[in-house]
């Protein structure tokens, strides 16, 4: 089944198609794949980052849920594989934050808010420093959001 999925993705990316139709094959595939264990996590993680980098609307809860289901997979892990997908767990850390930060930048702050969110829990699995910075990030940038709200 890994191979099949490997080709869909393969294929669905390089084809001329919308976003949305290109994000939601992947979604499936990726949802599919954390249901079993034919595919290995890393894996998983790299056509999670191909989900986000062609991913339109930030504000769909189906992005939220799915990168939810990453984040129990990777709390899930042992120490051993977290240490081999550590740059795509920063990667996802930072892409987390920096969409919540310019949704909540545009008004959109529920958005914004979950995506932040989802970063703080991604943060602690790429060192405590990124953790602390993020967690003093977040009153600053609710306080700046209720400010260009109002």
């Amino acid at each position: 089944m890994f191979e099949v999925n490997e080709t869909v993705i393969n294929l669905i990316l390089s084809v001329k198609c919308k976003a949305s139709i290109k994000t939601k094959v992947l979604r499936i595939i990726i949802e599919d794949s954390l249901n079993h264990s034919y595919t290995k996590f890393p894996v998983i993680l790299r056509w999670t980052r191909n989900f986000m980098d062609i991913i339109v609307d930030f504000e769909d809860e189906n992005c939220i849920s799915l990168l939810s289901r990453i984040y129990s997979r990777i709390r899930a892990s042992e120490k051993k594989e977290i240490n081999m997908i550590y740059n795509e767990i920063e990667w996802l850390t930072t892409k987390c934050w920096n969409e919540g930060v310019s949704l909540i930048m545009s008004g959109k702050s529920e958005g914004g808010s979950a995506w932040c969110k989802q970063a703080i829990k991604f943060s602690p699995f790429v060192n405590e420093r990124l953790e602390s910075q993020l967690l003093e990030l977040w009153p600053e940038l609710t306080k700046a959001a209720d400010c260009s709200n109002n």
